[in-house]
């Protein structure tokens, strides 16, 4: 591997003011189908969808409550970018 370091533009502090503890790197994962199976990838895919908007309208929620300030203003909307491999995905 090649070591990386971060760069030198300033970023912005995301301050949570709400109380709760959390790791800064989560990771989620699907439950298996009612049969015990995987999912398969349309209902993967639409289960995925539904976690990550509800998660968008989490911070924001928390951001218009005063919980989430990045650089001395709430979180919005514009801040949140979502990474998808391809475009079908967006």
């Amino acid at each position: 591997f090649h070591p990386v370091q971060p760069g030198d533009k300033p970023r912005p502090v995301l301050d949570d003011t709400s109380g709760e503890s959390r790791a800064p790197l989560q990771l989620w994962s699907l439950p298996d189908g009612d049969d015990g199976q995987p999912l398969d990838k349309a209902q993967a895919l639409h289960l995925a969808a539904n976690a990550c908007a509800g998660e968008i309208a989490r911070l924001l929620g928390q951001a218009r409550a005063g919980g989430l300030v990045l650089d001395g203003r709430a979180l919005g909307a514009g801040d949140i970018a979502v990474l998808v491999r391809s475009h079908a995905q967006a």
